[in-house]
C-alpha cells in the first residue's frame, strides 16, 4: 500500500504551487501530521503535512520547481520493507512505464536486485524560480525581525531555499557599500517603565517653597538620565540633548551639577542620549527609531510618568540599557533621596 502526496490547492485561483523545500528525505519515517514540505503561493508560504504514516519512497520535484495542483509530488509506503519495491524516480521525472520496463528486461538477463540507499532530499537551488527568494516562513520572519535582506544570501552564492540557520550566515556576511538611501537602519529595541509622579511633584514643590528655585521635569530627567547612563556605561564626560519647542539643547555632564544649575546650550552637536519630555496627558509609549543615539521619552498621564528608552545594538548594549533605566527610575521615583 502506498500513499500519493499531491500538490495541494492553497488558494482559490491557484494552478501551481512553488516547492520551497523538502523537510524530509527518501527513506525517512514520517507521521501523517509531520511537515513534509513548504509550498509558496502568490500570497503566502505554507507548511504541508504528509497526510499519512509510513516511510518516504519518492520525492518527485526539486525545490524551486512550480508543480501543477493535483500532480503527485511524493510517495509514502506503509512499511519500510516496501521501499525496496518502490520505484525511485529522480526529481522532475515520472516513474518508468511498465511496457518500457518489460521490453528492457527481455533484452538482457535481469541483474541481482540491489537494495537502494535512502536518497537525500533534492539539492537546494542556487536561485529561486523567476528570481524569487525561496525561504521558510520562519527564516523570513527571523530575517525581517533582524532587519536583514535575504537577497544578500543569493548575491553571496548561498543555495536556496533558506532556513533559520541561513539567517545566522546572513548576519555574519561582510557589510556591503550602499548609498544612504539603500542603507539598512539598525533594528530598534525599547524598554518601558512606569514611575509614580508624586515623588517628583513633592521634590519640585519643596525646591520652590524652601529653596526658591523652580525645577522642571526636563532638568530633572536630563540629570538623572545622565547619572544612570554613566553608572551603566561609564565615561569621563557625557553629553545629553533635549529638544524643546523645536530647539535642541545640549547639556554637558548634567549629573555633576546642582539641579538648579542644569542648563543647556543651544546646538546640534552629537550627544550620548536624547531626552524628550512630552506633556500630552494621553500618550504612554513613544518609540521612534532611526536616531543616532539612544532616546529617552517621558510622558505623563495624571499621577504616572511613562518612560520609554529606545536604542539599538550600535548605540547601547542591552545590559547597559537595562541598568541605566533601572537607575533612572529609582531616582525619579524619589528625587530627594537621590540627591542626598
Amino acid at each position: 500500500m502506498a500513499h500519493e502526496v499531491i500538490m495541494p490547492a492553497l488558494g482559490m485561483a491557484q494552478d501551481t504551487g512553488l516547492l520551497v523545500s523538502w523537510l524530509k528525505s527518501v527513506g525517512d519515517k514520517i507521521s501523517a501530521d509531520d511537515v513534509l514540505m513548504e509550498v509558496e503561493t502568490d500570497k503566502t508560504t505554507m507548511e504541508v503535512p504528509a497526510g499519512a504514516d509510513g516511510f518516504i519512497a519518492e520525492l518527485r520535484a526539486s525545490p524551486g520547481q512550480d508543480v501543477p495542483v493535483g500532480q503527485v509530488i511524493a510517495v509514502i509506503t506503509a512499511e519500510a520493507s516496501d521501499l525496496d519495491a518502490a520505484p525511485v524516480a529522480a526529481p522532475d521525472s515520472a516513474p518508468v512505464v511498465a511496457e518500457e520496463l518489460s521490453q528492457a528486461t527481455k533484452a538482457e538477463p535481469p541483474a541481482p536486485a540491489a537494495v537502494p540507499a535512502p536518497a537525500a532530499a533534492a539539492p537546494r537551488d542556487q536561485a529561486g524560480a523567476g528570481g524569487r527568494i525561496l525561504a521558510s516562513p520562519k527564516a523570513k520572519r527571523r530575517a525581517a525581525e533582524a532587519g536583514l535582506d535575504l537577497s544578500r544570501l543569493a548575491e553571496a552564492g548561498v543555495a536556496q531555499p533558506y532556513r533559520v540557520a541561513d539567517v545566522e550566515t546572513l548576519k555574519n556576511l561582510p557589510a556591503t557599500a550602499t548609498s544612504p538611501a539603500m542603507a539598512y537602519a539598525p533594528v530598534a529595541s525599547h524598554i518601558g517603565a512606569e514611575v509614580p509622579a508624586g515623588g517628583f511633584d513633592a521634590f519640585a514643590e519643596r525646591m520652590r517653597t524652601e529653596g526658591g528655585v523652580e525645577v522642571t521635569l526636563t532638568q530633572t530627567a536630563v540629570a538623572f538620565a545622565a547619572a544612570g547612563l554613566r553608572l551603566a556605561r561609564g565615561g569621563e564626560s557625557l553629553t545629553i540633548s533635549s529638544t524643546l519647542v523645536g530647539v535642541r539643547m545640549t547639556y554637558a555632564d548634567p549629573d555633576r551639577l546642582r539641579m538648579s544649575a542644569v542648563a543647556g546650550v543651544e546646538g546640534d552637536g552629537p550627544s550620548d542620549l536624547e531626552v524628550r519630555v512630552i506633556d500630552s496627558g494621553h500618550l504612554t509609549t513613544v518609540v521612534l527609531g532611526g536616531e543616532a543615539q539612544p532616546v529617552l521619552t517621558i510622558t505623563r498621564n495624571a499621577d504616572t510618568f511613562y518612560l520609554t528608552l529606545t536604542f539599538s545594538d550600535a548605540t547601547l548594549a542591552a545590559e547597559q540599557a537595562v541598568e541605566a533605566m533601572h537607575a533612572l527610575t529609582r531616582r525619579l521615583a524619589d528625587p530627594m533621596l537621590a540627591l542626598i
